[in-house]
């Protein structure tokens, strides 16, 4: 458990003191490793605390339920994404460069840490609410790009509305979300390829916004 890990948990859990943190901590791994090799429909108590060597009755003290750990894990899963992303963005070229770094970052992580994965995907689809899925993009991962908002007003040469910009990284964070889904594990030549799509799809959502802004100009 790093510091980030440990500032989360204190905001979830105010008054917790740190074995407490570090056994809660432990059980989310073991809950994300049964995730992983058992899916959640075969996922139970017992596995979670054998996994644990924790008795099931600790286990279920600390977390009274599947979506409890669920949602706790999915905010240290983002807050992880969203730091390891914003230290890997390159801000210093165009706006087509910051954005190509910044999605490129989050396709990195993404792939980098496999075990996020059946959380990630089952707060997306939890219960197959299309409606939560979508309020969970604009709640949670749309905050995730909001730092990049005054750097690509800055280096606009059109003065473009906030909510247009903020369009553009919810699409880009819609399109990574639909090829995670589709390629939840790829190789490293097929993460390129797929960059590769990725660079094409921003570059267009880019060119749209500025002919809209120069046709209106016009």
């Amino acid at each position: 458990m790093d510091d980030s890990d440990k500032k989360i948990l204190q905001n979830l859990y105010p008054g917790s003191r740190m074995p407490g943190l570090k056994t809660k901590y432990h059980i989310l791994e073991c809950f994300m490793m049964c995730l992983s090799e058992h899916g959640i429909e075969n996922i139970s108590f017992e596995k979670i605390a054998s996994a644990s060597s924790l008795p099931k009755a600790l286990v279920h003290y600390h977390f009274k339920s599947f979506y409890e750990m669920l949602d706790v894990a999915t905010k240290i899963a983002i807050a992880k994404a969203r730091a390891s992303v914003r230290e890997a963005t390159n801000v210093d070229g165009s706006i087509l460069d910051t954005l190509k770094s910044w999605a490129d970052s989050n396709l990195d992580w993404a792939y980098k840490q496999p075990q996020w994965k059946s959380v990630f995907l089952l707060t997306i689809f939890r219960k197959g609410n299309t409606k939560k899925s979508t309020l969970f993009v604009e709640k949670t991962l749309g905050p995730a790009g909001a730092y990049l908002l005054p750097i690509l007003n800055e280096k606009s040469p059109f003065k473009i509305e906030k909510t247009k910009f903020e369009a553009l990284i919810t699409s880009i964070q819609h399109h990574i979300m639909g090829l995670y889904v589709c390629h939840p594990t790829l190789s490293p030549k097929k993460l390129s390829i797929v960059k590769k799509e990725l660079s094409f799809h921003i570059q267009l959502q880019v060119q749209h916004l500025f002919l809209n802004e120069t046709s209106r100009d016009d």
